[in-house]
């Protein structure tokens, strides 16, 4: 489990330049959360969480809202702001059966996205989507495409 106290070296405020640079990043990546990346509420709030590991955690307000996993990496979006904006990602979801090996780490395979009652929104192969159980809204997972939607369907 993440702990604050023993893994965040360190909390660190940005440059306004550099804010900018990151919200435009976002932007691009994330076309549906635009309106919230431009909004006064992030605009001057942004922090940078440095964690155990070379992890990076942008933080607004004390909340998770993206992390990185690597210096060169992409920023994802955090779970709980899946859970505030659920169309930020496309979703692909799985049979009820999936839910607690997913929730405990398991990978999706194919499998358990072609069942009758799952459903996948479009995706390119490489993209970031959403992980969500079949009568559930909230995601219950991140997880990056290996194959597109068409490629598994």
């Amino acid at each position: 489990k993440f702990d604050h106290t023993t893994h965040v070296k360190t909390v660190s405020s940005t440059k306004s330049s550099e804010q900018r640079r990151i919200r435009t990043t976002l932007c691009e990546l994330y076309p549906p959360l635009a309106t919230f990346l431009s909004s006064d509420e992030v605009k001057g709030g942004l922090k940078v969480a440095k964690c155990v590991g070379g992890i990076k955690l942008l933080v607004l307000n004390g909340e998770p809202l993206f992390f990185q996993l690597d210096e060169e990496g992409p920023y994802i979006p955090h779970l709980k702001l899946l859970h505030r904006f659920p169309d930020a990602l496309p979703r692909w979801q799985t049979d009820q059966g999936a839910i607690k090996p997913v929730v405990a780490g398991a990978k999706v395979m194919c499998p358990g996205l072609r069942s009758e009652d799952s459903m996948m929104e479009d995706a390119p192969a490489g993209a970031c989507v959403a992980v969500t159980a079949y009568g559930m809204q909230s995601a219950m997972g991140i997880g990056w495409t290996t194959q597109s939607s068409a490629e598994v369907s």
